[in-house]
C-alpha cells in the first residue's frame, strides 16, 4: 500500500505506527449505496486485471493454501476479465499475472507500456 494512502485511511500512533482505521465502514457503505451501474460504455476503454492477483506477504504461506488461494482467485479474475470484455467488446483488456491491487506500483513498465500503445492507438 501506497504510504500516502496508509496515512489518509489509518490514524498515526504518537510513536510513528500505525494506529486505528480512520474510515470507519458506514462511508464504504454509503459510497456502495450510491454506486450506479452504466449498461453501455461509449468511450475507448483500457482495462488492466490482476489475474491472478499477488496478495504478497499477507497471504498464507503453507503452499497447500497458497495454490488453493492462487486457482481460486485466477477463476475469480478471469471471469471478471472476460465478462468486462463481452460487456464492452470494443474495450483492450490486458492481463497482468501476480500484480497486485496496486498495478500502477506492482507493474509499472507493464501499466505504462500499455497505457502508451492505448493512447498511440486513439490518433
Amino acid at each position: 500500500m501506497p504510504e500516502a494512502e496508509i496515512r489518509q485511511a489509518f490514524e498515526m500512533r504518537p510513536d510513528g505506527g500505525v494506529g486505528d482505521v480512520r474510515v470507519k465502514s458506514r462511508i464504504g457503505l454509503a459510497i456502495q449505496a450510491g454506486e450506479q451501474k452504466y449498461t453501455v460504455i461509449r468511450g475507448p476503454v483500457l482495462a488492466i486485471f490482476a489475474d491472478p492477483q499477488d496478495d504478497g506477504p499477507y497471504m498464507n504461506s503453507d503452499p497447500t493454501t497458497r495454490a488453493a488461494f492462487e486457482a481460486s482467485d485466477k477463476i475469480i479474475a478471469e471471469g471478471q476479465a472476460k465478462a468486462f470484455e463481452k460487456g464492452v467488446p470494443s474495450a483492450r483488456v490486458v492481463r497482468l499475472p501476480y500484480a497486485n491491487h496496486h498495478v500502477f506500483m506492482s507493474n509499472e513498465a507493464d501499466v505504462l507500456r500499455e497505457m502508451r500503445a492505448f493512447l498511440a492507438s486513439l490518433n
